[in-house]
């Protein structure tokens, strides 16, 4: 393909492409992936290739849509290995943040092997745990070798702040910061923590205002039985690890009726149907006014 083999070409708006959604975008991306061979490659070695051959652009919806595409490629090469491209999708970002503890100077307390193996357990699928042999052979080449990664900060808001959010299993209220970053939507405990608590791409949803409550509901799009969320592991033995969220839905609550405007307007504007599964962009600006023409006159605001 001409982008693996041209010179002079900025690998600055090779990412910039690669990460766009519309269908030739998309298309190209699958190509591109098509001719990488990960066969002979441990996972380390095949995130680090890849991402050697561009610059991860600085949206986070497009950096998710890139790492969703590798995952699944990687998985096609190595069945054995991963089950579940969601496995590799999760474990990818783990390793990006992993790299970014191995060899930031601003972070004084590394990352040890064994938290990074808490950090893991669970996300194989259906819960399973991924082979401590793995994870240690991942975790000692990172520390040995730093990623570099040209977009270190790629959480970049769009729109954040407090917000309440009711609990997937348990539905009580909690209180946490939440940041709009692109099409990814990131919510933390407090905005000096510096992983999320979790967060969920928002692609193939729909969102459904409660005016009258202050609230906003996440759910998933016709034709749709799920949403992809991710979200760190809450019981004492996983403790700070990640794995798959139990939400079938996500339930905000805004301050004030204009806060909760400005929300579902930033959600609506970012979220997009995956082009890669054969769907159409759902972020339109018609889109986006006839539905919200309708939730006001569904309202009363009208």
């Amino acid at each position: 393909m001409w982008f693996l083999t041209a010179e002079r070409l900025s690998k600055n708006k090779i990412g910039e492409y690669l990460g766009r959604n519309d269908e030739h975008a998309v298309n190209t991306l699958h190509a591109f992936l098509a001719l990488l061979d990960f066969g002979q490659l441990v996972f380390d070695e095949a995130l680090r290739f890849f991402l050697s051959l561009f610059r991860l652009p600085g949206e986070a919806q497009q950096i998710d849509r890139i790492m969703q595409n590798f995952a699944d490629r990687y998985t096609e090469a190595h069945p054995t290995t991963f089950a579940s491209a969601d496995t590799a999708y999760i474990l990818a970002f783990s390793l990006i943040m992993l790299n970014t503890d191995a060899h930031s100077d601003q972070i004084a307390n590394k990352m040890t092997l064994d938290q990074f193996l808490s950090n893991n357990r669970g996300i194989g699928e259906s819960g399973s745990d991924l082979p401590d042999e793995l994870l240690t052979a991942l975790y000692n080449n990172i520390q040995a070798n730093e990623i570099i990664i040209e977009q270190r900060e790629y959480i970049k808001s769009v729109r954040e702040g407090w917000l309440g959010k009711q609990g997937g299993r348990v539905k009580t209220w909690k209180r946490r910061y939440v940041i709009l970053s692109g099409n990814v939507l990131y919510y933390f405990k407090s905005p000096k923590d510096k992983a999320p608590a979790g967060f969920l791409p928002l692609e193939n949803i729909e969102v459904r205002p409660h005016t009258d409550k202050l609230t906003f509901e996440l759910l998933p799009a016709a034709g749709h039985a799920s949403i992809k969320s991710v979200r760190m592991a809450t019981d004492k033995k996983h403790a700070g690890g990640f794995e798959q969220g139990h939400h079938k839905s996500f339930m905000f609550k805004a301050a004030s009726a204009e806060d909760l405007d400005l929300w579902v307007e930033a959600v609506r504007q970012f979220t997009v149907e995956d082009l890669a599964r054969g769907n159409t962009i759902r972020q339109s600006q018609q889109s986006i006014k006839s539905k919200e023409g309708a939730s006001a006159k569904a309202s009363g605001r009208e």
